[in-house]
């Protein structure tokens, strides 16, 4: 089959063998800021990514859907533990509250452990150092934007990784499933890749913030 090709890719990921996962995890020492645009977004994919995430300022834009049970499992967990979990389950944003569709593969984790990724998830909103919003129309692309820190930057030469092709924010689309993303650090694309998650950015609705964590 076409899909179990051994061969490694050097422009692209095809999530055999080498991942999406893979490649950002290698990158994200070097990495201070993360733009991510999606047409959904997955716990899977945040929690897979839990711990390149922990220490970055993250900025997901949503084209089309977020996961319900993202905020159904919050509440469950606030249930258990209401200390650790003033707040995220009290977000007002009607599109974060209605947005079920597949905790995919994450009962083969830990329960502890996504405790804990909530937990930071829950700190990362409280402090601005995630912030979530959907486009204002729907969008189905797909942007990873990986902005280097002053010591890997090369003063503004080497501003950072895009990673650009059909993986959302999920388990599936950054290990899983059979996709085609393509890398690139060339200056040029990182600042027209950025420019144009800024745009977007600009025009968009807030779902989970600092400003609507209660």
């Amino acid at each position: 089959s076409y899909y179990m090709m051994g061969k490694e890719y050097t422009h692209f990921i095809t999530n055999r063998e080498k991942t999406l996962a893979q490649t950002i995890s290698n990158i994200s020492n070097s990495i201070e800021n993360i733009y991510i645009l999606v047409g959904f977004f997955y716990f899977s994919g945040y929690f897979k990514l839990k711990d390149e995430f922990k220490n970055k300022n993250i900025q997901i834009l949503v084209g089309l859907d977020i996961e319900k049970k993202l905020g159904k499992l919050v509440s469950e967990y606030e249930i258990q533990d209401k200390q650790d979990f003033k707040g995220i389950g009290t977000l007002k944003n009607n599109f974060y509250k209605s947005v079920v569709n597949a905790f995919a593969y994450l009962e083969m984790f830990d329960k502890e452990e996504i405790k804990e990724s909530l937990k930071i998830f829950d700190e990362k909103l409280k402090n601005g150092t995630i912030e979530i919003r959907k486009t204002k129309e729907p969008n189905h692309a797909k942007l990873y934007i990986f902005e280097n820190n002053k010591e890997h930057s090369e003063n503004g030469e080497n501003p950072g990784v895009v990673i650009t092709g059909s993986s959302n924010l999920s388990l599936e689309g950054l290990e899983k499933r059979f996709e085609i993303d393509v890398v690139t650090r060339e200056k040029s694309y990182y600042n027209e890749a950025k420019d144009i998650f800024n745009k977007l950015w600009q025009n968009s609705i807030p779902v989970a913030s600092k400003q609507n964590y209660e």
